[in-house]
């Protein structure tokens, strides 16, 4: 952890400027943050230590003592800044969203805008530039002007880092197949109009045009694919933005360094903030959409499904009955409706109990759901009706599919030494049917078997 925070010291230290060698953008801070908030307050000594480093790198001097106790009295300030910036406000930001990615919805992410991105960075820049006065690294006339550079620092970088770090730390959303694709083409996009935007480059006009229509599409995707692609161009513009400054070229290049640098400052800490808030609100967007999706089907599965058996209910069939009327209307295709009802069924609730007679139900159901085709559909219809929908059949198959229900079920051995028969009505599709007509010729064929002495099929 702690080498981790030198190296990206370094990093940030190429593009400090004068007073109090303060930086653009520090990674560090949103490294840290980010790390805090993924690992928890158990990397604190990394932290510290990283802190203490890199000041002690920067800051240093051996032609006496007391440079050296005063580089390390400033380091050590500085550390503790750096601590409670980002480690404590990294358990702050968990305790108050419940959550160690708080880019999930607008309330988390202003959660973490005001412990990581301004309270943090503040205790950062007040620590730091307190021990740099106090050991004569820098002049108290310049305290405001470098705990504000500092704190703007600290504050863009983890504006801008933190969330590119967590959200290659957590998994987001995955809306595309080909996710590897849709990042380099964005970021290639965004790249070369950042670069020509800001004077890094000359491109052939026609280059310039195309990235230019390619915005939108990159802008969309930025928006809707998953947060890391918009967390990691935001940071990819960054880089140009200041690479501009440090190479004194761009919009934002002024007389005054110091005027750039702030200039450069509010730049990113307002375009880090509205890409942020977009990506968080389409995060949220999609983490509601797929519960209402969820919802979705679960209210369909209620209202489709018996309660009792787990089968289709009478609305579900129904609607497929419909579509097998369809296919018929269209290509002919023959389909059968099978009504099934279990003989005496009232008088096995009277004498057992209707608690028995639903279990004789829901093991009746299972034993049809083995008789019956992917294709075809069974539901109960109501009561100790069901209703078998065969698909794609003739005469033979559903006098053969009847036939062998009855004995099945007859030969079947229920909870409780129940035996049970049912009989079955069944009857094919004709020219001009309706789903009521399908249903009474089933209904009469049913009648005919009772009557004919039950456990049998009649084919209407």
């Amino acid at each position: 952890m702690a080498a981790l925070y030198v190296v990206f010291a370094r990093v940030s230290q190429v593009f400090a400027i004068e007073p109090g060698n303060v930086t653009p953008f520090w990674i560090p801070s949103g490294l840290m943050v980010a790390l805090a908030l993924y690992r928890g307050p158990v990397i604190w000594p990394g932290v510290f230590l990283g802190a203490f480093g890199g000041n002690i790198w920067a800051y240093i001097q051996f032609d006496s003592p007391a440079g050296v106790l005063a580089a390390v009295a400033s380091a050590s300030f500085n550390g503790v800044g750096d601590v409670l910036s980002t480690v404590v406000m990294a358990q702050f930001i968990v305790r108050l969203t419940g959550s160690c990615y708080p880019f999930t919805a607008p309330r988390p992410f202003v959660i973490y805008a005001l412990f990581a991105v301004l309270l943090g960075p503040f205790i950062s820049a007040v620590f730091g530039i307190t021990g740099m006065v106090l050991f004569g690294h820098l002049e108290s006339a310049y305290w405001w002007a470098a705990v504000y550079t500092w704190f703007v620092g600290d504050g863009v970088g983890a504006l801008v880092f933190g969330p590119l770090i967590l959200s290659w730390l957590f998994p987001t959303q995955k809306k595309y197949a080909h996710r590897i694709w849709v990042f380099l083409v964005v970021n290639a996009v965004v790249a070369v109009n950042a670069c020509a935007f800001f004077g890094l480059i000359d491109v052939p006009q026609v280059l310039a045009y195309g990235a230019m229509v390619l915005i939108p599409g990159a802008f969309y995707l930025v928006i809707n694919y998953e947060q890391r692609l918009a967390f990691t161009a935001q940071a990819l513009l960054a880089f140009v933005a200041v690479s501009s400054i440090w190479l004194n070229v761009g919009p934002l290049v002024s007389d005054s360094q110091t005027q750039s640098l702030l200039q450069l400052q509010l730049y990113l800490a307002v375009s880090s903030f509205m890409v942020y808030v977009i990506a968080v609100v389409g995060y949220e967007r999609e983490s509601r959409l797929a519960l209402l999706e969820s919802q979705k089907s679960d209210l369909e599965h209620l209202y489709r499904k018996d309660q009792l058996t787990g089968l289709w209910n009478r609305y579900r069939l129904s609607e497929f009955i419909q579509r097998e009327l369809a296919l018929f209307k269209r290509d002919l295709r023959p389909f059968g409706v099978m009504l099934i009802d279990v003989d005496d069924f009232k008088l096995l609730n009277d004498s057992h109990g209707h608690l028995a007679g639903d279990t004789v139900l829901v093991e009746l159901a299972r034993l049809l759901e083995t008789h019956t085709r992917e294709s075809d559909l069974l539901g109960r219809w109501g009561g100790e009706e069901f209703v078998v929908v065969v698909h794609h059949c003739n005469k033979s198959s559903l006098q053969s599919l009847g036939q062998k229900i009855c004995e099945r079920v007859a030969a079947e051995a229920f909870t409780g030494s129940f035996a049970i028969t049912v009989s079955i009505g069944a009857t094919l599709v004709q020219a001009n049917d309706t789903e009521l007509t399908l249903l009474d010729r089933a209904d009469e064929a049913l009648y005919a078997s009772k009557a004919r002495g039950k456990n049998q099929i009649t084919l209407a």
